[in-house]
C-alpha cells in the first residue's frame, strides 16, 4: 500500500491564515520507501489530492510539534492497566490549558516507557477541518517531535532553517534554533528524574540549515557546549527534515508496527469534551450523600472516621442543612428532611432518578465493606442526561474496580474516567448514568 505523508507548516491553526494559504510538504511513498511523487511548501488549496492519492493510499499527517506536547513516561506496573485514565494527570503539571481542553493519547510501551502526546482539541479540529475542505482524511496523525523520538540510538537534534527538534530519552520538543543550547542545558541538568545519562548526541543539519548563517552558528555553539559537558557529538547532513521523518515512519509501517504508534486519530483516550451546563445540585447532593453515609459509618465497626470524627461530621451536616434551608426551624432527621426537599425540587424540575442513583451508590459503598479504605470527595449531577460524576479516594486501586463492578448492572453505565495518585490515597473519578 502506498502512503501519502503530509506535513503542516507553521503557523498553527490559531493564527489568521486562509485555508488555501496553509503550506504543506507532501510525498507519496511506496511500501519499499521509493518516492513516487512529492511537493514542498505547496499551498494546501493547490494540492491535487486526486492526482496523488488513490482509494488504497494510506494518509499520514505530521503535525507541528510546537502545538503538541510530547513525553516518554515511565508508568508504575500497578497502574499500566489504567494508563488511558491516568495519562492526563501524568501530563497535568506540564500542561498549561485545562485538561478538558486537551486531547491526550498514548502509544504502546517501548523500552519501559510509554509515548504520550497532548494537544488542544481546537488544534485538531482546525487541522482536520482544513484537510477536509480538500477531501483529505488522515488515517494517522503524529507530531514531528514524536517521530524524532522513534529513531533508535542516542539523542538527536535536528536543525532546520528556523527551528530545531531536540529528542532525548524522556522528551522531544521543537524550538527556535537560538534556544537549543539553553534547552540542552536545562535537560542535562535535570537528568536526576530517571533518564539515563547522555553520553553522545547526533546533530542533524538540513541543507536549509547549512545555508542559513544564523542556524549554522547555532549548530557550532551547540557542538562547543556539548564538548564542555564532556558529551560526544557528531554532525550529519541530510537533505531535508520532511524526507527524514517520512522514511522513518514508512519503515515503521513496513515492519507492521504502525498500530503501536501514538495516533492522535482514533486513539484509545479521547479526552474530555467541553463541559455542559449542569443542574446545580452539588451542595444539596453532597449533604444528602453525607447523610446517607452517616448510617454506613455508625453501623460499621471500622467506619470512615473514629466516633469523634463522626460526631463532628454530623454537626457540619446539620449546620450546612440549616444554611441551605433556614425555613426549617427544627432538624429532626436530616436525612429524611433532605430527601423531602430534593424530591420536591426534582418534581419541580421534571428531573427523575437522582435520589435513586445516590441511593444505589450509597448502598454499594456500604456493601463493599471497607469504609476505612474509601472516601467520597465530590459529585456533580446532570439532570438532562441523568448522569452523576463521582470523585472518590481509595487506599487500594482495586477498590475502584470493586465499586465499578458493584454498580454494573444496577445502572445503565458506569465508567472510570481517571485515576491518579495523591500521597497515600488514590483518586478516582466515575461517570455513572442511570436508566
Amino acid at each position: 500500500m502506498n502512503r501519502l505523508f503530509i506535513r503542516l507548516h507553521s503557523p498553527g491553526p490559531d493564527d489568521l491564515v486562509l485555508e488555501a494559504e496553509q503550506r504543506v510538504d507532501w510525498a507519496v511513498l511506496s511500501p519499499a520507501g521509493d518516492k513516487l511523487d512529492a511537493g514542498f511548501g505547496a499551498a494546501l488549496g493547490q494540492m491535487d489530492i486526486a492526482g496523488v492519492a488513490t482509494r488504497d493510499t494510506e494518509t499520514v499527517l505530521i503535525a507541528p510539534g510546537e502545538d503538541i506536547l510530547f513525553r516518554n513516561l515511565t508508568v508504575p506496573a500497578a497502574q499500566k492497566r489504567y494508563l488511558k485514565e491516568i495519562a492526563p494527570y501524568l501530563m497535568e503539571e506540564v500542561i498549561a490549558d485545562p485538561l478538558e481542553a486537551m486531547h491526550i493519547v498514548h502509544g504502546k510501551e517501548h523500552e519501559g516507557k510509554y509515548p504520550v502526546m497532548a494537544v488542544r482539541h481546537s488544534c485538531i479540529r482546525a487541522w482536520l477541518a482544513r484537510l477536509r475542505q480538500h477531501d483529505i482524511a488522515p488515517d494517522c496523525m503524529v507530531a514531528d517531535t514524536y517521530v524524532m523520538s522513534l529513531f533508535p540510538g542516542n539523542a538527536r537534534i535536528l536543525f532546520d532553517a528556523s527551528y530545531a527538534i531536540i529528542s532525548a530519552e524522556t522528551i522531544a520538543l521543537r524550538a527556535d534554533t537560538s534556544n537549543v543550547t539553553l534547552l540542552l542545558n536545562s535537560y542535562l541538568n535535570g537528568q536526576g528524574n530517571g533518564a539515563a545519562p547522555v553520553s553522545s548526541i547526533t546533530l542533524l543539519a538540513t541543507a536549509a540549515a547549512r545555508g542559513d548563517a544564523r542556524t549554522d552558528a547555532e549548530i557550532a555553539d551547540a557542538t562547543k557546549y556539548l564538548e564542555t559537558r564532556g558529551i560526544d557529538s557528531t554532525v550529519e547532513q541530510i537533505d531535508n527534515s520532511f524526507d527524514y521523518l517520512c522514511q522513518r515512519l514508512n519503515a515503521i509501517f513496513k515492519a507492521g508496527q504502525g498500530g503501536q504508534l501514538a495516533n492522535l486519530i482514533g486513539a484509545p483516550y479521547q479526552g474530555h469534551s467541553a463541559r455542559q451546563q449542569r443542574f446545580n445540585w452539588r451542595v444539596p447532593a453532597l449533604v444528602l450523600l453525607l447523610c446517607m453515609g452517616l448510617k454506613v459509618v455508625t453501623d460499621s465497626a471500622t467506619g470512615l472516621y473514629l466516633q469523634r470524627q463522626v460526631a463532628q461530621t454530623e454537626q457540619q451536616v446539620n449546620s450546612l442543612y440549616s444554611s441551605l434551608f433556614p425555613q426549617d426551624s427544627k432538624i429532626v432527621n436530616v436525612k429524611v428532611q433532605m430527601e423531602n426537599h430534593l424530591k420536591q425540587r426534582a418534581a419541580l424540575d421534571t428531573r427523575v432518578g437522582f435520589i435513586t442513583l445516590l441511593g444505589i451508590i450509597s448502598t454499594q459503598l456500604a456493601m463493599i465493606g471497607q469504609p476505612a479504605q474509601i472516601q467520597i470527595e465530590n459529585l456533580r449531577y446532570d439532570g438532562q442526561q441523568n448522569t452523576l460524576w463521582l470523585d472518590v479516594q481509595v487506599k487500594d486501586i482495586q477498590l475502584l474496580d470493586q465499586l465499578k463492578q458493584a454498580l454494573t448492572g444496577q445502572v445503565e453505565e458506569v465508567k472510570i474516567l481517571s485515576v491518579s495518585d495523591e500521597q497515600q490515597w488514590i483518586n478516582g473519578r466515575f461517570r455513572i448514568t442511570s436508566r
